[in-house]
């Protein structure tokens, strides 16, 4: 066994280490023994399985490779409570419930060797994680049309693994963390549309962003955890105040202190738009987006918006939240500019002559949520159902919630959901398209 490294704990002497063995192959067979013995002999490596939980959608199985997949939640449960040692300790760590939704978990496999000093460490697993498993959420988000967090997760050693090795595995069974966060009603989904989740995109980006300098990274990260943030957010305000910080981590410079209108609205435009008519258009809504935002920090918005004033802020929040989606894809990829020089032309683009349809990514114009059409359509239809004979439009209602189907709570939204004809709401092609 010196071959294959010390492990980190004490070898067994051949005797102990064959009855040891023998053990194992009466209480997990003796194929699974011979393959485990075999497995370690060949490679002296351990197999550990980690389970990440994320918060922001709910899948059923999906491979990302050979070593990372997505699971439904009830999937992952089941798997780590089939381990003794997790038992009791997701009981104590508080995890949620069978029902919640909103949740799925990443399946990481990997192989490590541990020496007998602490730095003595190696470790194979997926190129996924090269950049740590919150990374790889953010981007898994990006592409996605989701926002992730990581907020728990679970590592262990599979029983006959630990029972097959030449020594005790004294670091066997289980570790893990869990952190408080807020999971959505087990019921209640939000009204949003899944991009369908593209492997090679996904892939391709993982190993782009491992690949950009430090500060580069740093100030992604930075965009993409605020992105993130935002879909979280209960209060409108708040999503405003996260997506305004994504775009200036974005389109700002370290020591720019002013002007934070001025400078995002002509960057990002000239950085965004593929003709000078959408550089126009897109430089005058981030315009309108940051005089929303300074409202809000001077205690100047009205209490009580109209129905086409609440509209009209949904809808530019979705087309900010689109900028900044395919703005962070292809900063990614191509990295940041190294100047802004060229943005102060304002009738400028950044491909200039400009791309032909085909060149230009599709990410950039995904619809990420429903339009405000549908979302009308599909509260008119509600309406109907959850109140016959209504002769009042919803849209024109003085105080009410900005959609019906984000105000309804789970045990009068399930009913509606199967009265309802609209199509968004029983897997239209679009929906059913979707990856998750």
């Amino acid at each position: 066994m010196d071959d294959f490294g010390n492990q980190g704990e004490v070898q067994l002497d051949p005797l102990t280490a064959t009855c040891k063995l023998l053990l194992a192959a009466g209480g997990y067979g003796s194929e699974t023994v011979a393959r485990c013995a075999t497995e370690f002999a060949a490679h002296g490596m351990i197999e550990v399985r980690r389970f990440y939980l994320l918060k922001g959608a709910s899948v059923s199985a999906k491979p990302l490779d050979d070593y990372c997949v997505l699971l439904s939640y009830p999937e992952a449960l089941r798997k780590i409570s089939a381990e003794p040692s997790a038992q009791y300790w997701v009981e104590d760590s508080h995890w949620p419930p069978e029902t919640t939704d909103n949740v799925c978990a990443l399946e990481v496999k990997s192989f490590e060797r541990r020496g007998a000093e602490a730095n003595e460490f190696e470790r194979h697993e997926s190129r996924l994680l090269q950049c740590g498993p919150e990374s790889l959420a953010l981007i898994l988000g990006l592409v996605w049309g989701k926002g992730l967090r990581v907020f728990g997760s679970w590592q262990s050693i599979a029983r006959p693994i630990a029972e097959t090795l030449p020594f005790f595995l004294t670091t066997s069974g289980a570790s893990g963390m869990s952190q408080q966060t807020l999971l959505t009603l087990p019921g209640f989904r939000r009204s949003s549309k899944n991009r369908p989740l593209n492997k090679a995109e996904f892939v391709e980006l993982v190993d782009k962003y491992a690949a950009l300098p430090g500060q580069t990274q740093r100030v992604l990260n930075l965009a993409l955890r605020r992105l993130r943030d935002s879909t979280e957010r209960i209060e409108f305000d708040d999503k405003v105040i996260d997506v305004c910080i994504a775009l200036e981590a974005l389109f700002m410079e370290e020591g720019e202190k002013h002007d934070h209108k001025k400078l995002v609205s002509r960057r990002a435009s000239w950085h965004f738009a593929d003709s000078h008519s959408e550089r126009e258009q897109v430089r005058t809504l981030l315009k309108e987006f940051y005089g929303y935002r300074e409202r809000i920090v001077h205690g100047s918005v009205p209490e009580n918006p109209t129905p086409e004033q609440s509209d009209r802020r949904v809808t530019q929040l979705a087309e900010v939240e689109n900028v900044v989606r395919a703005s962070l894809q292809t900063m990614i990829s191509e990295g940041r500019p190294p100047d802004w020089a060229k943005s102060k032309d304002f009738k400028a683009i950044r491909h200039d002559p400009p791309r032909a349809e085909t060149e230009i990514p599709s990410f950039k114009s995904d619809s990420l949520s429903w339009s405000m059409k549908e979302q009308k359509e599909i509260d008119q239809a509600l309406e109907a159902a959850w109140k016959p004979g209504s002769t009042t439009p919803l849209h024109h209602r003085p105080m009410r919630a900005l959609s019906l189907t984000r105000a309804l709570m789970p045990k009068a939204w399930n009913p509606l959901r199967h009265q309802c004809p609209h199509p968004a709401l029983h897997g239209s092609p679009q929906v059913a398209q979707a990856g998750g």
